[in-house]
């Protein structure tokens, strides 16, 4: 594991910026006793929410988490937040990429293949980690769920039919064991929705989820989910259901848009 890390690290551009622990000879591993959490943060020119992010994370008590933040070259403070905080950061960089979603299968790629991955955006925050649940759900590779605060309303994540229609899930609360999928997981084609169309992979693929009612994050309000794109996440659902789902989304996200 140690040598699949290096070798991904050692083959991006030598031009970008770069630094952690990784870096130093401190890599994490895994156990039964304190399974390894990755958390990936994607950020690009919002080093003051970055900051908010960083503090939730390396003040969980739970000592095992592997934390891993991809910048998108930002010309703001962003670097020298990261720098600020570079002792608690597992592995950093900074160069231009593709948009968000070539960001997060950068981290997903670069993540421990024995962990369970969750994603922080920059500003959001881990508020609880059910850490008894996580270390026995990883013997059974169970994606444990749970609930996210936003805008002082609560999104209640649920699995089940309701997934085929739209996104029921935030991957702030949504933790994912990276054995299920070991490479890229996310189809840049979808700008907009690349997370649902992979939940939507994990679903119909058969794997366990659980609703961990102990896993709660705070989501920053705005971000690329908040440009909603019906067209884009009724496609998702055509793509991995078929046309009869697809209609039901579009009726169904319709009917939440008149709703609103």
């Amino acid at each position: 594991m140690k040598a699949q890390n290096k070798l991904l690290i050692n083959t991006h551009p030598i031009s970008k910026q770069a630094g952690g622990m990784r870096l130093k000879g401190l890599v994490k591993v895994s156990s039964h006793e304190m399974p390894l959490i990755s958390i990936i943060t994607v950020v690009f020119n919002a080093g003051d929410e970055l900051e908010n992010t960083i503090k939730s994370v390396i003040n969980q008590q739970y000592e095992n988490i592997e934390f891993i933040i991809i910048d998108g070259g930002s010309t703001d403070d962003t670097v020298a937040v990261i720098k600020k905080y570079e002792a608690y950061v597992d592995y950093w960089e900074s160069v231009a990429d593709d948009g968000i979603y070539d960001a997060m299968n950068k981290g997903w790629l670069l993540a421990n293949n024995d962990s369970s991955i969750m994603y922080l955006g920059a500003g959001d925050k881990i508020l609880r980690l059910p850490m008894e649940i996580i270390k026995k759900s990883y013997l059974t590779d169970t994606i444990l769920y749970g609930n996210v605060d936003i805008q002082r309303a609560i999104f209640n994540s649920v699995v089940n039919w309701k997934l085929r229609l739209g996104n029921t899930l935030h991957h702030q609360a949504l933790l994912i064991p990276k054995r299920l999928n070991l490479t890229a997981p996310f189809n840049t084609a979808y700008s907009v929705y690349a997370d649902y169309d992979f939940n939507l992979r994990l679903y119909k693929k058969g794997c366990c989820f659980f609703n961990a009612k102990d896993f709660h994050s705070f989501a920053l309000p705005g971000g690329v989910s908040s440009k909603v794109s019906y067209a884009e996440m009724t496609r998702i659902s055509k793509s991995n259901f078929g046309l009869f789902w697809a209609a039901l989304s579009f009726l169904y996200l319709s009917w939440q848009r008149f709703n609103k």
